[in-house]
């Protein structure tokens, strides 16, 4: 604006540019000017030709020099006061003939309208958005209120309950005392109650302190149980000890004899002549050998002696056996394997040949199929079908029960003199728990038979060796 009012002047009042000597845009004022202007109006209207009434030519000056201060000074306005100066400079422009200007200004103007537009619009949904909250807002309160009034309905409704209840309990109980039927507690009651509570707690203590007591008892037990086991344990380990101390000192002492004998030999031989290494050697073995042998017998006449010593407790320990039938064993597994033990220790030992030993010497008792009554021992007795041929069924010391085989006299056949003894690693006859097909007595078979004439007696033939003399018993 001020550039357009400067070129107007120049051009149609060059006097007054001289006069105020403004050689350029940037000296001259846009209030002077626009003094000038208003003064001069007939002067300027005839030589420009301005097609503009007077009235709005002071507007368009006056709100230019506005326009200018406010840009000057930074005066905030407001949209619409802006937009109204814009135009008039956009009109001032279009009257001073600087038609550039008026399209710059145009296009300002046009530009203006747009942002603020724009902004409108935002500010309008930003108030939609706060209107909707709003409005949510709103609503939540209405709901909260009629919440509100409903949780005061309902408790002036409790309320009211409530009273009723605790006068309808009062007056049953003023009904109640009146008629004689109320009990009141008394003082002394109440100590009662408290008296028995206290024996209850007493009581509770008592019984938690057996019992802990009991826990301790118990747990020394078991202390001592282990101390026992673990005493067992040192003895055991002390006994095998002294053992092997024991075996080391008869060795140590029969070596010596072995040296003694050794030098008596190397004595005997000439003087001058020595006794060649390897012949030495096989002497030295020869000497030893027996030595062994005898160390060897001894070590396990002493573990069959103990093993057999151990069965023996054992079984005399053991209940005696309800079927007068069979005596049988039963230990379980661990005397299964310490009679499995004592079988092979007396398997082992070679001093006495089988031929020579008595059957009688590793049979604890004899099953003769006694009639007594259970639980009572038995003794030697016959049965119906055994006589000198041996007996039936031995229990060995080794805790091994077996069922001998029945041979009738008349139809067993003498087995060879010369033939082998079976021995115990033989499968095992099987007990049988069955009566024998022949256990019936000689009375009960005349009484199936009363009509039957005795008959002759055969002549007398010699009876056949026993049982355990044809079989070579004991099988070792």
């Amino acid at each position: 604006m001020e550039q357009s009012c400067f070129e107007f002047l120049t051009k149609f009042a060059p006097d007054f540019i001289a006069k105020m000597e403004w050689d350029c845009v940037e000296r001259a004022e846009m209030a002077e000017s626009a003094n000038y202007m208003l003064e001069a109006f007939g002067v300027l209207s005839v030589r420009a030709g301005l097609d503009v009434k007077s009235g709005e030519w002071n507007e368009l000056l006056r709100t230019c020099v506005r326009l200018r201060n406010h840009a000057v000074h930074r005066v905030p306005l407001e949209t619409a006061a802006i937009r109204e100066r814009l135009q008039a400079a956009v009109r001032l422009a279009v009257v001073l003939g600087d038609y550039a200007r008026a399209d710059e200004l145009e296009t300002l103007l046009g530009t203006f309208n747009n942002r603020v537009s724009r902004e409108q619009l935002k500010k309008q949904g930003l108030m939609w958005d706060f209107q909707e909250q709003y409005d949510d807002i709103e609503r939540q309160r209405r709901e909260l209120d009629i919440k509100e009034e409903e949780m005061r309905a309902d408790m002036r409704n409790r309320q009211a309950q409530a009273k009723a209840r605790a006068s309808d309990r009062l007056r049953l109980d003023l009904e109640e005392n009146y008629a004689g039927i109320g009990r009141v507690t008394t003082h002394t009651e109440a100590a009662r109650r408290n008296e028995e509570a206290a024996r209850r707690n007493e009581e509770a203590a008592r019984r938690n302190e057996e019992e802990a007591r009991r826990n301790e008892e118990a747990a020394r037990r078991n202390e001592k149980v282990r101390q026992m086991k673990e005493q067992l344990c040192m003895e055991k380990d002390r006994c095998d000890l002294q053992i092997n101390e024991q075996e080391e000192e008869d060795k140590s002492k029969e070596q010596p004899e072995g040296q003694m004998l050794e030098e008596q030999k190397e004595q005997e031989l000439p003087q001058g002549q020595e006794q060649p290494e390897s012949q030495m050697l096989k002497e030295q073995k020869e000497q030893e050998l027996p030595q062994e042998q005898e160390l060897s017998k001894n070590k396990k006449r002493k573990q069959k002696k103990r093993k057999l010593a151990q069965i023996q407790a054992q079984l005399q320990r053991q209940d005696e056996p309800t079927d007068d039938r069979h005596v049988a064993v039963e230990d379980g597994s661990s005397m299964q394997d310490e009679g499995q033990a004592a079988k092979e220790a007396e398997a082992d030992d070679t001093e006495t040949p089988p031929q020579a030993a008595k059957w009688e010497n590793y049979v604890d008792n004899i099953d003769l199929r006694s009639p007594h009554a259970e639980r009572q021992p038995l003794t030697a007795e016959s049965h119906s079908h055994s006589t000198e041929a041996g007996p039936t069924g031995v229990v060995l010391r080794t805790g091994r029960f077996a069922m001998l085989p029945i041979h009738q006299d008349n139809t067993t056949e003498q087995p060879q003199p010369h033939a082998e003894p079976p021995t115990l690693d033989a499968e095992e006859p099987s007990v049988q728990s069955n009566p024998l097909p022949n256990e019936s007595t000689p009375s009960e078979k005349a009484e199936a038979r009363p009509e039957e004439k005795p008959e002759e007696k055969p002549e007398e033939k010699p009876q056949p060796k026993g049982f355990l003399a044809r079989w070579g018993f004991p099988f070792l």
